[in-house]
Order: C-alpha cells, then structure tokens, then sequence
C-alpha cells in the first residue's frame, strides 16, 4: 500500500494489530434448568471470535468457584449436578491465538414443588433471618 505520511503507515500498523488481537466473546447459552442426578445439556455454540480465528478451548466452572471442571475443544458438552445448586456456570473460551473471554449461565438444579400459579420453586438456599435464624429462600424457575 501507499501512504501520504509515516503516520498513516503508523495508524495502518496499529489498526491491524488491534484486529488481530482482538479476543473472543464467550456465550454461555442457558438459562439452565434440571434435577439433582440428570444431565443438563450445555451449549456454547454462540461464542464468537471478531478476527475469525477458531475456538480451541471452552473451558466450565460448574459452580462458580473458580476451578475449572471441565474442558474440551467442542461447543456442546453435558454435565449433572448431584445435588441441588441455584446459582452460574462460568464458561472460559480461548481461541487459537490464546485469547480468552468469560461468560456466565444461570443454573437453577432442585427438586421443586409448585405454588398455586404454576411456578416451580426450590427451597435450595438457607439465609439468615433478621435475628439470626436459618431461614429458607426460593429459588425460582419455570419448567
């Protein structure tokens, strides 16, 4: 190419170093709803990458407690929740250029009970009470 001006050759320069490293977004898909012991299909299929550079890693905290549990190269993957959660799933991305991005899903894994409009609620969370006592919480979802 040709310039007028070392700085339009500068700009040029910095405007493709800004493309090519740009990092990917990461789609967590969900909501996500199930019961304790069955498998919960999770699809991260909407994670993009601006520059057009192929997702390598998708990587998911199941509880969001900073550990990733689980990895593979592939969008889609199934986990199961032993036990009742209410709370995200964090899924990390990489592309092929080591760029990362982070997205949560929300995860709602109870044995419910319905109130009289047809909601599904889970008592799954103990909080504590204005003077102390355990009390319980809902956990909302519609099934």
């Amino acid at each position: 190419f040709s310039a007028a001006a070392a700085t339009d050759v500068v700009g040029a320069i910095e405007d493709a170093m800004a493309a090519t490293s740009a990092a990917p977004t990461a789609d967590a898909g969900g909501p996500y709803a199930s019961e304790p012991g069955q498998s919960v299909a999770f699809d991260a299929s909407g994670s993009v990458d601006p520059n057009g550079c192929l997702l390598t890693l998708y990587e998911w905290d199941w509880d969001s407690n900073g550990t990733y549990d689980d990895s593979t190269p592939s969008p889609f993957i199934d986990h199961t929740y032993a036990e009742e959660y209410c709370g995200n799933a964090i899924l990390r991305v990489t592309d092929e250029e080591g760029l990362t991005s982070l997205a949560t899903a929300t995860v709602q894994i109870a044995e419910g009970d319905s109130d009289a409009d047809g909601e599904r609620g889970v008592a799954i969370w103990r909080r504590r009470g204005p003077t102390g006592e355990m009390q319980p919480a809902k956990c909302w979802m519609i099934l």
